[in-house]
Formats: structure tokens, C-alpha cells, sequence
């Protein structure tokens, strides 16, 4: 009796990585509560406690602050997250590769510039952003981790790496890392533009420009948000520890 040829078993080929990015609603969403986080609610918040007659401190005002716009853009956002973690799931192991070339991206491109800026500005040790954070740090540890590893993550992945580098993505990717990048940046010295001169205060808006760019690249080579999003907690974490050692 004869038997039936046998077929070699092939392996299915491993299907090409998938880029999720936010659909039209969530982005038109992500949008308006970007230009609302930048210019409006922190003045809001402020204004209202005001009004109320309760006395806000710099922790209290970033806690609600990014609370809000955590909470906020996870509910908004919902099922781009989800989406996006199916994707991270899929790309496995190889997101701690991605972990690993984008934090030498990042201080790969700020150690240099960190060096420029010190020997152009000896009058600043750090940015404003880095010196509220460290005297957050001082004061309430583990609120300042709360708000460096989960809150800020979150939301500033979703705003600017979701909507911002997702929605401008398929126009032209060039355009994307630019503005994605640069309005992320611009982000860290905005509650300083008043306060310090311009041209120092935009040489170290240059420092955030490396780990803007390293999260916009590790969202394009994994299609997920939650990578940029564990990749920037882990980050900050490492800023906090070595900040912990200085206190």
C-alpha cells in the first residue's frame, strides 16, 4: 500500500510589523486636549484653587495637572491602547532591544549637548524642569515618582507620540519626528519663557531633543505606543535614582 507523499512542514513567515496608530476620532481628541495641556489647564487648575481659596504647591498643581490629562487620554484613547498592546505583545523580546538602542539614543545625543550647554551657560547647573524635579524629588519622593514614571509617560506618549507622530506619520515621517520632537521640547521650557532669557532658555530646550526623538523612533520601529511609553518611565527612573543618590 502506497503512502501519501510527504509535505515538508515550513515554518509561516513572521508577518511584517504592524504600526497602530490613533483613529480619526481619537485623534481629532488628542488634538484639542494638546493645545488645551500646553496653554490651558495648568492656569485653569491654578485660577480655580484660587478661587476656592486652597493653597496649591508645585506638587499639588502637577499631580492634578497630569492626572487629568492621564486620565483623560487613557479614557479617550481606550482602544488605541489596547490595539497597541496586542502589537507590543507580538513584538516580544525584541522591544528590550529597542529599550536598549533607544536609551543610547537618547543619552547618546544629550550627554554632548548637556557638555555644550555647561560650558555656554555656567550659570545653570540643569534646566528649570530638571531643578523643579529635583526639588519635587527632595520633598515628596515617591509623589515625584508617581508622577515620573506612570503619570507623565502616559500622557505625554499618548499627545506627543500618538497624536502628534501617529497622525502626521503617513504625510511625511519627516515632518513627524520634526514636530512630534521639537513641540515636545517646547514643552519642558514653557512654564520658563517668561522667566529666564530667551536664548539660554531655548539652548536647553535642545537637551529633551535627543529623548524626543528616541521615543518617536522606537514608537516607528515597534508600532506601539507602550514602547515609548515603558521606554520613557524607565528613563525617568533612572533619572530619579541618580537624582536619589544626590539628595
Amino acid at each position: 500500500m502506497e503512502h501519501p507523499p510527504q509535505i515538508p512542514h515550513m515554518e509561516p513567515p513572521i508577518p511584517e510589523q504592524t504600526f497602530v496608530a490613533p483613529r480619526q476620532r481619537e485623534l481629532v481628541l488628542g488634538l484639542v486636549y494638546l493645545v488645551l495641556h500646553m496653554l490651558v489647564i495648568g492656569s485653569v487648575i491654578y485660577r480655580i484653587a484660587f478661587v476656592l481659596g486652597i493653597s496649591l504647591d508645585t506638587m499639588g498643581l502637577n499631580l492634578i495637572y497630569l492626572s487629568i490629562a492621564a486620565l483623560f487620554l487613557v479614557l479617550a484613547m481606550r482602544h488605541y491602547l489596547i490595539e497597541s498592546f496586542a502589537c507590543f505583545r507580538a513584538y516580544g523580546l525584541r522591544n528590550f532591544k529597542l529599550f536598549g538602542l533607544g536609551a543610547a539614543i537618547r543619552y547618546g545625543g544629550t550627554i554632548p549637548l548637556a557638555i555644550a550647554t555647561v560650558l555656554l551657560l555656567p550659570d545653570f547647573a540643569t534646566t528649570p524642569n530638571n531643578e523643579v524635579v529635583l526639588e519635587l524629588a527632595h520633598d515628596h519622593f515617591f509623589l515625584t515618582a508617581f508622577l515620573a514614571i506612570v503619570l507623565a509617560p502616559i500622557a505625554e506618549e499618548l499627545l506627543f507620540r500618538g497624536v502628534l507622530y501617529g497622525g502626521l506619520r503617513n504625510k511625511s515621517k519627516v515632518l513627524a519626528y520634526l514636530v512630534s520632537t521639537l513641540l515636545f521640547a517646547f514643552l519642558h521650557i514653557l512654564s520658563f519663557l517668561f522667566l529666564i532669557p530667551a536664548a539660554p532658555l531655548f539652548l536647553m530646550m535642545s537637551l529633551y531633543i535627543p529623548a524626543g526623538f528616541s521615543l518617536a523612533w522606537v514608537y516607528e520601529k515597534s508600532g506601539s505606543i507602550w514602547t515609548p511609553i515603558f521606554l520613557h518611565a524607565l528613563m525617568n527612573l533612572v533619572a530619579l535614582a541618580l537624582s536619589g543618590l544626590l539628595l
